[in-house]
C-alpha cells in the first residue's frame, strides 16, 4: 500500500483498538483495578504491535471505492499520476496541472515523525530527572529494612532500594532494572503505620513492574500523539495502576487510615515542587482514589498468572488479525459507457509480431497479444503497465495469445458510425481503454484491485538550482490551450508562420521529444524506457510547460530497427538526462503501482 494508505489504515486500526479498549473498560467498572489495568495495557500492546503487523502479516484486503474520475486518455497532460499531488493553477485549463515538489502523504508522515520526536522529548527528560534523583538521594536504613520485609511478604525477590530526597514531595517508585523507592525527607517523621502503608503501595508497584509498563506505554503515546483516545487511555492506565496498588494496602490495613494518608500526601504535594515528569501518580485522581478506597463494595485482588498468559495470547491474535487488514483502492470504470461490441478469438498463428494500438479514435484493436498485455494497456493510464505491475491471475493470461477488437454499440439507425453517442471529452473522442475494460469485465469476467508495493523507483530531480537546467529544455511558448480547443484535426499556425505541433511527448528508440509538455509527462515516458524499467516519480519541482529533446543510445536488439539506430559511444539514458536536461535519475525505494488480478476466465463465445 502507499504511505498515505498505510497511515490511514494505521489510524483507523488504532481508533478501533482504543475504542474497544475504553468500551471494555467501561463494562468492567466493577472488576478489580488490577484487571482493568491489564485491559488498558493489552490495548497499548496492540497499538505497539500494529505497525509491524500491518507490514508483516499477509494482507486481508478491504476495498475502498474511489470517487468517479473522467480521464481523457487522448490528452497526455490530463493523466493523473497516482503518486503525485497535483493542483490546477488559476488561469489555466483543467488539463494543465503542476506537481508539488512533495506529496501530501510525505508531508503528513514528516509531521508525524516530528510530532513523535517532540513527544518523546519529555520521556527522555523524565528519565534524566529520575537518574538525578537516584544519584543524589540519601539512603535511609530504617525505611530500607521495612521495605525489605514487605517485599519478602509480597513475593518480590528483587532488591529494593529506599532513598530520601528533598525534591520529592510524595512516595514514588522508579527504575527499569533496579527498583528504587523515593520518599520525601519528612518521611522520617511519619509514624510506623503510615510508613508501612506507603511502602506497601510502592512495593506493589515494583511487584507489578508498573514503572517499566509506564515508560513503554508513554512511548506508544508519543507515536500516536495526534490521537485523542490514546491520551484518555493513558490517564486511565495511570489511575488503574494507582488503584491496584491502593487495593494491596486496603487488603491488609484499615481503609480509613490509608485514605487519610493519601490526603496528607496530596496536601504536601500541592505545597511542594512540581512532580517529576514520569511520576505515575496523578494529583487530579485523588478524589477517585479516595472514593474507591472507602467503597466497601469495590472488588479488590491481584491478576493471576494464567490471566496474564491468556491476555498475552489475545494481544497476539488480535494484533495479527487487525494488522492483516489492508485497504486498497477498488478499480472501477471512470464513467458508464454504452454497450460495447467486441470480437475475441485465439491467435494460434505462431507469428512473433504483435500489435496493440488504436487505429481509430473510437475503436480498439489488438492483434496477437496476451491478455496480460491487454490488461496492462487498459489500466495503465495512457502508458501500459509494466509486466511486473500486473500480478496474480491464471498462467494462460501470459502464455495464450488473442486478437481483440472493441467498438461502441451505437446501432441507432444513423448513417454515421458513432452518431448519437455522447463523447467522453469535448472533442468527440471516446475513452478507448474504458471500452477495453468493459470487454475484459464482460467477456473475461475480470476482477481486479489496485494497490501499491514498496519497490525500486527512480526520482527525477534537478541537479542544481531552479534556473540551472540543461541546454535541451526550454520554457515552451506553444499555446496548448488553443491547440486543445481547436481539436485534434485542426492545424494551427504559430507566430513564426510554422504549423504548431500538438502538445505532448513523443517517444521513439533513443529519443523523447516534448512540445508544451510537463516534467510529469517526461517522468511517465522515462518509466517506459527499456533501460529504466522502474517507476519514475517527478520531484523536479519544475512547473509549467517545456519544449525538450532527449537523445541517448538505446541497447541494441538483434534484428530490430533499434539496432540500426545505435550510435557508438553515445550517452546512456541516465547520462543524457543529466547532460542534456540538467536533471538526474536517483535510485530509491518508493510506492510502485500494482494491479492484482483476482479473477479471470477464458472468454465467452462471440
Amino acid at each position: 500500500m502507499t504511505s498515505g494508505l498505510f497511515v490511514l489504515s494505521l489510524i483507523l486500526k488504532a481508533t478501533a483498538t482504543l475504542a474497544a479498549t475504553l468500551s471494555l473498560l467501561k463494562l468492567c467498572h466493577r472488576t478489580p483495578a488490577s484487571m482493568r489495568h491489564l485491559i488498558v495495557v493489552a490495548g497499548f500492546a496492540i497499538l505497539a504491535i500494529l505497525p509491524i503487523a500491518t507490514i508483516a502479516m499477509p494482507p486481508v484486503v478491504v476495498e475502498v471505492l474511489a470517487a468517479p474520475s473522467f480521464v481523457n486518455r487522448s490528452d497526455p497532460s490530463s493523466v493523473d499520476n497516482a503518486f503525485e499531488a497535483e493542483i490546477v493553477t488559476s488561469g489555466t485549463s483543467s488539463s494543465e496541472k503542476q506537481s508539488f515538489p512533495f506529496s501530501i502523504s510525505a508531508v503528513l508522515i514528516t509531521a508525524w515523525i516530528v510530532g513523535t520526536a517532540l513527544f518523546l522529548a519529555p520521556v527522555a527528560w523524565g528519565l534524566w530527572q529520575v537518574r538525578q534523583l537516584r544519584r543524589c538521594g540519601w539512603p535511609w536504613l530504617e525505611g530500607q529494612a521495612l521495605a525489605v520485609r514487605i517485599a519478602v511478604d509480597s513475593g518480590v525477590r528483587r532488591h529494593v532500594l529506599v532513598l530520601r530526597h528533598e525534591h520529592v514531595t510524595g512516595p514514588m517508585t522508579c527504575g527499569l532494572f533496579r527498583t528504587t523507592i523515593l520518599l520525601p525527607t519528612d518521611a522520617r517523621t511519619w509514624n510506623t503505620d503510615a510508613l508501612r502503608r506507603a511502602l506497601v503501595h510502592e512495593v506493589e508497584h515494583a511487584r507489578r513492574y508498573d514503572w517499566i509498563v509506564h515508560c513503554l506505554t508513554r512511548i506508544v503515546c508519543a507515536v500516536y500523539w495526534f490521537h485523542p483516545f490514546v491520551w484518555v487511555a493513558w490517564r486511565q492506565l495511570r489511575l488503574e495502576a494507582e488503584r491496584a496498588c491502593d487495593d494491596a494496602v486496603v487488603r491488609r490495613d484499615d481503609a480509613g487510615e490509608y485514605a487519610s494518608l493519601l490526603i496528607q500526601v496530596a496536601q504536601t504535594q500541592l505545597r511542594g515542587a512540581r512532580e517529576p515528569m514520569l511520576a505515575m501518580a496523578n494529583r487530579g485522581d485523588l478524589a477517585v482514589r479516595v472514593a474507591a478506597v472507602l467503597n466497601p463494595d469495590q472488588a479488590r485482588g491481584r491478576v493471576s498468572i494464567p490471566t496474564v498468559v491468556v491476555a498475552s495470547i489475545g494481544v497476539t491474535v488480535v494484533s495479527a488479525a487487525v494488522g492483516a487488514v489492508t485497504f486498497a483502492q477498488s478499480q472501477r470504470n471512470p464513467q458508464p459507457l454504452p454497450p460495447v461490441l467486441s470480437v475475441v478469438k485465439r491467435n494460434v498463428s505462431g507469428d512473433v509480431q504483435s500489435r496493440l494500438g488504436v487505429p481509430h479514435r473510437n475503436r480498439f484493436v489488438a492483434t496477437n497479444v496476451t491478455i496480460a498485455e491487454v490488461i496492462a494497456a487498459a489500466y495503465g493510464n495512457l502508458l501500459p503497465l509494466r509486466a511486473d505491475q500486473v500480478v496474480g491471475g491464471p498462467g494462460w493470461m501470459r502464455s495464450e495469445r488473442y486478437d481483440v477488437e472493441a467498438k461502441l454499440d451505437t446501432s441507432v439507425g444513423d448513417d454515421e458510425p458513432f452518431a448519437g453517442v455522447e463523447p467522453i471529452d469535448d472533442r468527440g473522442v471516446v475513452d478507448q481503454f474504458a471500452m477495453v475494460r468493459a470487454v475484459l469485465a464482460e467477456r473475461f469476467k475480470l476482477g481486479t484491485r489496485e494497490t501499491t508495493k514498496n519497490g525500486p523507483v527512480y526520482i527525477l530531480m534537478r541537479t542544481g538550482s531552479a534556473d540551472d537546467v540543461g541546454a535541451q529544455i526550454k520554457v515552451s511558448k506553444t499555446d496548448c490551450e488553443a491547440i486543445s480547443a481547436a481539436g485534434p484535426y485542426t492545424v494551427l499556425v504559430g507566430p513564426d508562420g510554422q504549423p504548431m505541433r500538438p502538445c505532448g511527448v513523443r517517444r521513439r528508440p533513443g529519443q523523447i521529444v516534448g512540445t508544451g509538455a510537463t516534467t510529469q509527462q517526461l517522468a511517465q515516458q522515462l518509466t517506459r524506457v527499456a533501460t529504466v524499467e522502474r517507476e519514475v516519480l517527478n520531484r523536479t519541482g519544475l512547473t509549467g510547460r517545456f519544449d525538450f529533446t532527449l537523445t541517448w543510445t538505446p541497447p541494441p536488439t538483434p534484428g530490430s530497427r533499434e539496432a540500426a539506430a545505435v550510435i557508438d559511444g553515445g550517452p546512456s539514458i541516465f547520462a543524457a538526462v543529466q547532460e542534456q536536461l540538467g536533471l538526474k535519475l536517483q535510485a530509491q525505494r518508493g510506492p510502485v503501482r500494482v494491479l492484482v488480478v483476482d479473477r479471470l476466465e477464458r472468454p465467452t463465445p462471440n
